[in-house]
């Protein structure tokens, strides 16, 4: 899931690049007036359907018809509504393209409302191979159509045309890749929907945090405070989103499969946590590290009033490392309110800190009240641990305290390279220089202190630390044997 992510960003990343060599900025730019508008109609129709059929492991026929037919409906109303919304939203815009653009687009949610809903076994059963196949071939074909078409059209049509073009394809590929053929039923609708309301209500939460934090944003400060805010929650926050976010899709499958013993999920639990707090709180701790010298290489010198912002922010990311994963065990002990609860007790701390912060400090304000924010929901995540799983503060320490203190010393060690730098100046090259040093520095402190302490505890075989160990020698030693051995083969 880590791969198909990276993947996926490479694409996306890819496909950005030329498609701003074949359009205009205008173009992107109606289209993305027109996605928001798809997009807030969509979370008010998000169910976690497929959520609930992966949570019951036990689950018939009649719950994934239900699913299905749920899904369909939603499509239905989303695709209406929108459709709806589109005359609207042109003339309050004064664009009358926006009309058309948006009816076309009110095709997206109805396609994926006719997706085959058998295909959530490919995570339901750990087959991720599917899944990969699954996720990538219609992104890429999506891509491939969207650049095909801006080569001949030269507008914003290619993007419109291109992204129903990769809906469509996985809807095929839905029926092609599983044998489930769904049916109209709704015999398991209160059953899932009992489950499926509290998911619906953590997402319109979500998006309060999110947009209210932007509107505050814009009210107290400008339309370019609210750009580089955006851009440093993004990168500070890379860590959760290219480790930690994929990680946390297979868990949920995972932790549903031996929800019904209590001591093997909390075993799993702690070994889970231990693993992601040694992968990716250094990462980031890190990015706050370098930031001073990576934005205005990769970036540009324009925005360098990110750096500070990004300094801060990484508090959030970090403290996210240390929760983020605690939602799966939510969702597979069917306790999905509690994820509810967090993100209201979030939104409840965060929006009003917020509206200090940007009142009292700005930006800097805004980032303070992102950490403050993230330290309730750690709280809450801590407190739910112990009433689920009997996970005690002492139990959370003993499978990360090893990871910590190396971040620590990380942390030492990059910032006496800051005071005492190899090399003086400015510019590209100096900062080059001193983002392979600093990156190169706290590699080795962190890992090195890591395994370190590990050794000096006696290298305890049940530790986050060796786990990591034996998946990196696993994979070692796959690429090392034939092709046609068995282990290297589809048996491993």
């Amino acid at each position: 899931m880590v791969g198909l992510h990276f993947v996926d960003r490479c694409i996306g990343f890819v496909s950005t690049i030329i498609l701003a060599r074949l359009l205009v900025p205008a173009d992107f730019g109606l289209v993305a007036i027109a996605m928001a508008l798809v997009a807030a109609v969509s979370v008010f129709g998000e169910f976690g359907l497929e959520l609930a059929l992966i949570q019951n492991q036990k689950a018939q026929r009649s719950h994934y018809d239900t699913a299905w037919t749920l899904g369909l409906l939603r499509g239905l109303c989303a695709a209406a509504i929108i459709a709806l919304l589109a005359e609207p939203l042109a003339a309050f815009f004064d664009d009358p393209r926006l009309e058309t653009v948006v009816l076309v687009l009110a095709l997206a949610p109805l396609l994926e409302g006719f997706y085959n809903i058998g295909t959530v076994a490919f995570r339901k059963n750990l087959t991720l191979d599917k899944e990969f196949i699954f996720q990538l071939v219609p992104r890429l074909a999506g891509v491939i159509g969207t650049i095909t078409f801006a080569l001949i059209w030269r507008d914003y049509w290619a993007l419109i045309v291109g992204m129903l073009a990769g809906k469509a394809i996985r809807m095929a590929m839905s029926y092609v890749m599983h044998s489930f053929r769904p049916r109209l039923s709704l015999a398991a609708g209160r059953e899932i929907m009992h489950f499926s309301k509290w998911i619906l209500v953590t997402g319109l939460v979500t998006l309060v945090n999110r947009r209210g934090g932007t509107l505050l944003i814009a009210k107290f400060l400008d339309a370019s405070s609210v750009g580089t805010f955006a851009i440093a929650s993004q990168i500070s926050n890379m860590a959760a989103a290219e480790l930690i976010a994929p990680i946390k899709q297979v868990l949920f499958p995972g932790y549903a499969r031996i929800a019904h013993d209590i001591a093997l999920l909390r075993k799993a639990f702690l070994d889970a946590y231990g693993i992601l707090v040694l992968v990716a709180l250094p990462v980031a701790i890190g990015i706050g590290l370098t930031a001073r010298y990576f934005v205005p290489l990769l970036l540009g010198p324009k925005w360098v009033q990110a750096v500070p912002v990004i300094e801060i922010l990484v508090i959030s990311g970090g403290l996210l490392s240390l929760a983020s994963h605690v939602r799966p065990i939510y969702l597979a002990l069917n306790r999905p309110k509690l994820g509810a609860y967090a993100s209201i007790g979030h939104a409840l701390v965060y929006l009003p800190a917020l509206y200090v912060g940007l009142s009292e400090y700005g930006l800097l304000g805004a980032a303070v009240a992102h950490a403050i924010g993230q330290v309730v929901v750690l709280m809450g995540s801590l407190y739910f641990m112990r009433r689920l799983l009997s996970v005690t503060f002492g139990e959370f320490m003993r499978a990360t305290w090893r990871a910590l203190t190396a971040c620590l010393l990380m942390i030492a060690a990059v910032l006496a390279l800051r005071f005492n730098p190899p090399v003086q100046g400015e510019g590209a090259i100096v900062d080059a220089v001193l983002l392979a040093c600093s990156v190169g520095t706290g590699v080795l402190v962190y890992v090195g202190t890591t395994l370190l302490l590990w050794w000096t505890c006696g290298r305890p075989q049940d530790s986050a630390e060796a786990h990591v160990i034996t998946i990196v020698r696993e994979a070692l030693r796959h690429r090392r044997l034939p092709a046609g051995t068995p282990a290297a083969g589809k048996g491993a």
